[in-house]
């Protein structure tokens, strides 16, 4: 029988935990400047948070939204189409 060493635990605190803070900053990108635009929005504007106006924002970007998922989508299998913005604008 052999005996192994563990490796090293990182100790916490510090460099370190500063460094993990600004990676989930960094991952979350757009998404915290959007809940806080929608939570000033909504608490600035009484016609902001109805439901006639969350349905009239979803149709305006619906076109916007499901031309993007498409590119991703063709992105991500490999190719490459660079033709849909200027389809798009048509």
């Amino acid at each position: 029988m052999t005996v192994t060493d563990a490796p090293p635990v990182p100790e916490r605190g510090g460099r370190a935990n500063a460094r993990s803070v600004a990676d989930r900053l960094r991952a979350s990108g757009i998404a915290i400047p959007f809940a806080a635009l929608f939570i000033t929005l909504s608490v600035t504007s009484s016609s902001f948070l109805t439901k006639v106006n969350l349905l009239n924002i979803l149709d305006q970007q619906s076109a916007t939204l499901t031309i993007a998922a498409a590119g991703t989508l063709v992105l991500v299998a490999g190719g490459i189409d660079l033709s849909v913005g200027a389809v798009y604008a048509l």
